[in-house]
């Protein structure tokens, strides 16, 4: 199955600079295509090593050499020009690859060597020697008490300035219309571990982890991706290192991932329906295109939503979700407490998930570990926490970070505080403000309960409705079907995403007034300015009246609490993203409509009501309009800025201007357009 792209959104820039005469020169091919007997060195057949005669790519450009840098974290062991066409069809394929991933990496532990990592695919990849560090110690559980098995869970390092990844910056990932799922500054890991009883090891037992580094903010792909992939290379039945080369090499005949688009990916001998998502939308199962009814989760992936993270993290602590959920969008430090790394993982994925569609705007690490090069800097009290989330499972985290405002216990080796049977009408209902829970005792094996130590007031109800709806539900009884809970999951996600945008609803309000009208296209040499955001007229808009119906709070709270909490939240890192956001999509709407009222001007009656020096303004003003536009579209400007119908209406205003200059100044224009021609010939050669 071919891959469905959606339409990708154009990057507008909100501003149109002035500049001399030149025209939009058609963009022409700086290089030469391949010979046509290619073949795809991506869909080669691993088992015959012959071309897949149905591959669906095009032939490539000739690859340049893969950047390297002697401090990078990742750098290419082929280094050198005059490579043979092996090495290079091994760049093809690590190109490939480094669209989805960053490497797979196969990591042991024994009594006597400690953390080693094994291998790093695909071969001709090294880490550098600090990430090589952080992935070997955050690819194991820190705890005891693991029973033998399989254990997901996952971990985000962040690369320090003094690295730079050339995967980041050379190979294109997804399109800069839309950056915030990809993390730039951190690598996402996920993992299988896999403890087995072998009676030949000291203690009895072998551990060994499968662990796959990405840029991408993608855990519902790569989490089940995962999970199949280490199962496989850790069979002992199989031939992992062949394995695991063919899943390279499956991984590299992906298509390039869009934001947005459905694709069908093969790996190994599985294959996955997948959804990538849209920044800043909420994903859910009930706006895809799966049925919702017969979903299988374990094929059909949402790949921006971490599987089932609220009904395995949570079990015991919903109630705490309405806390969580305000704590999260005011950017209080909380600090997850798991069982295990995969409940710590799991709870912070949750929590960052929790405002969406609202960008968790601080840092936040599912799995920390004391070896962590961050860590000194999280467990320093005298150190500004900010806007940060933390997940752990070592009680030496929790001790050295016991600074932190809000912790919260997961998992399940916890004691459950709040039953998980259905309520009924004569069962108790839950507490409004959950009791201060006391810290664990040291050296014993669980916490007391689950459940959120905070000091924290909640402003906002809770629904006890919605809560009680979730634990009367079928997906929390045991034998409950995956499908079954999966829709439980994803019914949280959508009851706190309505959630969020009630509570953003009288911001885009107010932040809609400030969206000047577009006046005099043809006069002014740029759009109008988006007025300024006043956080006291804005909180003096907050009125019962106003967000009666968006926003309720608990009966013990007057109305002037909601000023106040709107006025935490404006002061907060969340609110300063989004504020951003907004004024740049504001900026690309008044540009947008500024443009078009350009387009719709009668250019005939108005160049015969104005002067030689108002007509080469204009032409200036439009041709520069193009310029920006053809570079835009040869991928220099991250998209498209103008659509079709008001490229060719620009063009028709062009023309009949120049046709109304004289021959002098016709010569000029002439003159410009050769210029800009040249000059767009020549950044493209660089």
């Amino acid at each position: 199955m071919h891959p469905v792209h959606a339409p990708t959104t154009p990057a507008i820039s909100s501003s149109v600079p002035s500049t001399a005469i030149a025209v939009a020169s058609s963009p022409s091919a700086k290089r030469s295509r391949p010979p046509l007997n290619w073949s795809c060195d991506l869909c080669t057949n691993p088992f015959t090593n012959q071309p897949d005669p149905d591959c669906p790519h095009d032939p490539p450009f000739p690859p340049d050499p893969i950047p390297t840098s002697p401090t990078s974290p990742i750098v290419s062991k082929d280094r050198h020009r005059g490579k043979s066409s092996a090495d290079l069809d091994h760049q093809l394929l690590i190109r490939g690859f480094q669209r989805w991933c960053i490497a797979i990496c196969i990591v042991t532990f024994d009594l006597e060597h400690g953390h080693t990592l094994e291998s790093v695919h695909p071969s001709g990849t090294q880490l550098e020697e600090a990430l090589r560090h952080n992935v070997c110690f955050s690819s194991f559980p820190d705890i005891g008490g693991i029973p033998p098995g399989d254990h997901l869970h996952s971990f985000r390092l962040r690369v320090h300035q003094h690295q730079s990844t050339y995967t980041n910056k050379e190979v294109p990932i997804m399109d800069d219309t839309a950056p915030d799922l990809e993390d730039h500054q951190y690598i996402h890991g996920h993992v299988l571990y896999r403890l087995k009883r072998t009676p030949s090891q000291h203690r009895g037992f072998s551990q060994r982890s499968i662990v796959l580094l990405t840029h991408h903010r993608l855990p519902g792909l790569f989490v089940p991706v995962t999970e199949n992939l280490g199962k496989a290379l850790l069979d002992p039945g199989k031939e992992g290192k062949f394995l695991v080369s063919t899943a390279c090499r499956n991984i590299a005949s992906w298509p390039s991932p869009k934001y947005g688009a459905s694709y069908h990916l093969p790996i190994l001998d599985m294959s996955f329906d997948v959804e990538l998502p849209w920044p800043g939308r909420v994903q859910s199962l009930s706006r895809s295109t799966f049925d919702y009814a017969s979903h299988k989760p374990s094929q059909q992936l949402l790949a921006g939503v971490y599987p089932n993270s609220y009904v395995l993290s949570f079990q015991g602590a919903f109630q705490w979700l309405w806390d969580l959920w305000e704590l999260m969008i005011l950017g209080e430090p909380i600090l997850v407490m798991g069982a295990t790394p995969g409940d710590a993982a799991r709870g912070v994925y949750s929590l960052v998930d929790l405002i969406c569609p609202l960008i968790y705007s601080g840092d936040w690490r599912p799995f920390l570990t004391i070896q962590d090069r961050d860590f000194k800097v999280f467990s320093n009290p005298r150190t500004p926490q900010g806007t940060v989330v933390l997940g752990a499972s070592n009680r030496i985290v929790l001790e050295a970070c016991g600074h932190f405002p809000h912790i919260l216990y997961l998992g399940s080796g916890y004691k459950a505080s709040v039953p998980v049977e259905p309520l009924t009408s004569s069962s108790p209902k839950p507490a409004d403000d959950p009791p201060v829970l006391a810290l664990p005792v040291r050296n014993s094996k669980s916490f007391a309960k689950v459940g959120l130590v905070t000091k924290h007031r909640r402003v906002v109800a809770r629904d006890e409705d919605f809560l009680r709806s979730i634990l009367s539900d079928p997906a929390l009884l045991p034998g409950a079907l995956p499908s079954e809970i999966y829709q439980l999951n994803d019914r949280i996600r959508g009851h706190f995403s309505d959630l969020t945008d009630r509570f953003l609803a009288p911001i885009h309000r107010y932040f809609s007034t400030l969206i000047p009208p577009i006046r005099h296209a043809t006069t002014s040499t740029k759009p109008p300015a988006i007025r300024p955001f006043r956080i006291s007229k804005f909180l003096d808009t907050v009125s019962d009246t106003v967000l009666g119906g968006d926003l309720r709070l608990r009966a013990s709270f007057n109305p002037s609490a909601r000023p106040s909490l709107y006025q935490s939240f404006l002061r907060s890192t969340n609110a300063m993203t989004w504020r951003h956001a907004r004024s740049v999509a504001a900026e690309s709407l008044v540009w947008r409509r500024w443009v078009q009222q350009l387009c719709d001007t009668n250019m005939k009656i108005w160049c015969e009501r104005k002067g030689e020096l108002e007509m080469v303004d204009m032409l200036a003003r439009i041709q520069s309009h193009l310029i920006d536009d053809e570079r835009a579209k040869q991928g220099n400007s991250g998209g498209a800025r103008l659509t079709r119908s008001q490229r060719d209406r620009l063009y028709a205003h062009r023309d009949l201007i120049t046709t109304r200059l004289p021959q002098d100044l016709k010569g000029l224009v002439i003159q410009a357009h050769d210029a800009a021609a040249s000059e767009d010939e020549d950044s493209g050669d660089e």
